[in-house]
């Protein structure tokens, strides 16, 4: 059957996230657009995942990795299926994001429009705080050694209703056009989680395509799902170790080496902090040891 809409692969990444990830996909099923398909890349989940999928969503197609990829490689296995089988765009979705009915139409009639967009990408809101911003266009400061989210905590409100231009949009929801991934490839494997999705999209502005946050398309993401809720151990290291081989490659050298290890020292301190007035210590040693890591990479 031939359609007048570009074919959008969407894949959902998933590492022993079954309950959410079937909250997901039943909502991606509702999806008002026509010419789509949904591929979840399993990163070697135990908790019966592919096997609660593959009998309650036979419509998906299920790619199972042998182990815990990660990020990068995870979605890296889903994006070169995809192009294969002639996708024109290819939205990546966290598997613990809600997506509107509208998301494919809202995201594709923005970048369908202006041929310099080349990744684009809704605004996402708190799934326990309906009404409350988690995101809504991302920041990079090189100098700071610092990224954030534009209207983080802010309620939603008609101010967030436009198509933004920003420097990187979140990989928990973001669309991505054939073209940028035929130019400048996919997602670096060397970040195993965190600050891909930002190196991604410094890329693509290098190699001349803009990068929009339409705020009046939107998720709902249940925030820290996927690594556990919080400041987890495992979330601390690969946060610091990401982030030195982040700014190592893009901050101006003399930032690299003087204001960024200040500022990621301030991050550990007021991180270890609040993590232990909750009674959460177990952080600080990851982060070290990520901060380590990275540096001797």
């Amino acid at each position: 059957m031939k359609h007048d809409q570009p074919l959008v692969y969407i894949i959902v990444l998933n590492y022993n996230g079954r309950e959410d990830a079937c909250e997901c996909l039943d909502s991606i099923k509702n999806l008002d657009y026509n010419n789509f398909k949904t591929l979840v890349s399993d990163n070697g989940s135990t908790d019966g995942s592919i096997e609660h999928i593959k009998k309650n969503f036979p419509w998906v197609k299920i790619i199972e990795n042998y182990k815990n990829l990660g990020f990068s490689e995870g979605n890296n296995i889903g994006i070169k299926y995809a192009l294969e089988r002639g996708s024109d765009y290819i939205l990546l979705l966290n598997n613990d994001v809600i997506v509107s009915f509208s998301l494919l139409k809202d995201l594709l009639e923005v970048v369908t429009k202006d041929r310099t967009a080349g990744i684009v990408g809704p605004k996402i809101l708190n799934y326990y705080l309906k009404d409350r911003i988690w995101f809504a266009g991302g920041k990079i400061h090189s100098w700071l050694g610092n990224t954030w989210h534009t209207g983080n905590g802010h309620k939603d409100s008609s101010h967030f209703q436009r198509v933004v231009e920003e420097d990187y949009q979140t990989g928990c929801a973001l669309l991505i056009k054939r073209e940028v991934i035929n130019k400048i490839g996919m997602f670096d494997p060397e970040y195993f989680m965190y600050f891909e999705d930002s190196d991604l999209c410094i890329r693509a502005r290098k190699g001349g395509f803009k990068v929009l946050c339409v705020q009046y398309a939107r998720t709902w993401h249940k925030v820290s799902a996927g690594s556990g809720g919080g400041l987890t151990p495992q979330k601390a290291y690969f946060k610091a170790k990401s982030g030195v081989r982040f700014f190592r490659k893009y901050s101006p050298r003399i930032s690299y080496y003087t204001t960024v290890p200040i500022c990621a020292l301030c991050y550990i301190f007021m991180a270890s902090l609040i993590e232990r007035l909750k009674n959460n210590r177990g952080v600080f040693v990851p982060f070290i040891k990520g901060l380590i890591s990275g540096i001797k990479e």
